[in-house]
């Protein structure tokens, strides 16, 4: 009767100690879990971001590169063309392209876009950049919150955007 409760006992204490086991599993493992879950969601989106913008900055630089390398001159006997980059219709051209893709691709739902610049370092070479701002969601601005929050004790009204630069170069030859 005594080996009967004694491992009955022990049964008890084995499923008891199952059970912690699978409570704590459960408020920790799956919070972590979708904390991960979330970081890989956030990082995917601004991936996506980025390479969106890089693509509609591409588009405008291999736009502009593709313009023809030359500028309308005037010389002595009238009209002619001379060596180099006709650049106030590079641009412009650079400019529209990269204005169809934004509104193409929506930029404006994901990103800021506050500057754009084009460079010609060559003929038949253009550099176009875009200056992005990217206002975080999800686990970033989470972690945005609590930085400022440890750092100087104030909950910030808003979340501070991401920015950066993306820089596109495309070459044409024109041989």
């Amino acid at each position: 009767m005594v080996s009967k409760l004694l491992s009955r006992l022990k049964l008890i204490r084995r499923l008891r100690g199952d059970l912690e086991d699978s409570t704590t599993y459960v408020l920790f493992a799956i919070p972590i879990s979708l904390l991960v879950m979330w970081f890989i969601v956030d990082s995917y989106k601004l991936a996506q971001a980025h390479a969106i913008v890089y693509d509609a900055a591409e588009a405008a630089a291999t736009s502009a590169s593709t313009q023809a390398s030359y500028t309308i001159g005037t010389q002595p006997g009238g009209t002619a063309f001379t060596d180099g980059v006709n650049q106030g219709q590079a641009t412009s051209v650079a400019n529209t392209t990269f204005q169809l893709e934004s509104q193409k691709l929506d930029l404006s739902s994901v990103v800021n876009i506050s500057n754009t610049s084009i460079v010609f370092p060559s003929a038949g070479q253009a550099s176009y950049s875009v200056t992005v701002s990217y206002v975080p969601q999800g686990i970033f601005a989470a972690l945005d919150v609590l930085n400022t929050l440890f750092n100087s004790g104030h909950i910030p009204p808003s979340t501070p955007p991401i920015t950066w630069t993306e820089t596109a170069i495309a070459n044409h030859n024109q041989d």
